[in-house]
C-alpha cells in the first residue's frame, strides 16, 4: 500500500537522518524534479533518481555528521511543508553550523515527485498555494 503524503514524509526524515540514501531513494519517483534555489550551495535542478542521489550528496558531501529535524508538518493542497531545523558540522573544518529552512513536497502514488528548498515556512507555503499542482508524470495535451 502506498504511504499518504504526511507518512511519506516522516519516512524521509527518518531515512535521510539515518545516513540511509539508498533508503530514501527507495521513497522517489523515477521522474522526480528538486530544485534547490539560486543562493545555495549546489543550487540546480535535478531530474530523476539519479539527480535525486547526485544533488543529496552533493548537500552532504561537506559535512561529518547532518541533522534535519522538521518542526512540523504542514499540509497545503496537494503539497507537504516542513519547516526544519539544520544542524551540521563541517568535514574538514569541524565546525558546527545550524539554519533554519523549510522543504515542500509533493507526492504521486506513494512516491515523492517534487522537492523544493525554501528559505521558510512562509515561501514554501506561497509556493505550495501559488504554483499548479505539479505532476511530472502526467500526461501531457
Amino acid at each position: 500500500m502506498p504511504l499518504d503524503h504526511l507518512d511519506l514524509a516522516r519516512r524521509g526524515f527518518e531515512t535521510i537522518n539515518s545516513g540511509d540514501l539508498d533508503g530514501l531513494l527507495e521513497l522517489v519517483a523515477d521522474d522526480i524534479v528538486a530544485d534547490v534555489p539560486t543562493g545555495y550551495a549546489n543550487a540546480d535542478t535535478y531530474r530523476g533518481r539519479d539527480g535525486f542521489r547526485r544533488m543529496a550528496e552533493q548537500w552532504l558531501e561537506p559535512w561529518s555528521s547532518f541533522h534535519a529535524e522538521p518542526l512540523g508538518f504542514i499540509e497545503e493542497g496537494d503539497a507537504v511543508v516542513v519547516p526544519i531545523r539544520q544542524t551540521a558540522t563541517g568535514r574538514e573544518s569541524g565546525i558546527e553550523v545550524e539554519m533554519e529552512l523549510a522543504y515542500l513536497m509533493r507526492v504521486r502514488d506513494g512516491k515523492l515527485i517534487q522537492w523544493r528548498l525554501c528559505r521558510d515556512t512562509d515561501e514554501a507555503l506561497e509556493f505550495a498555494r501559488n504554483t499548479p499542482v505539479f505532476d511530472p508524470g502526467a500526461p501531457s495535451g
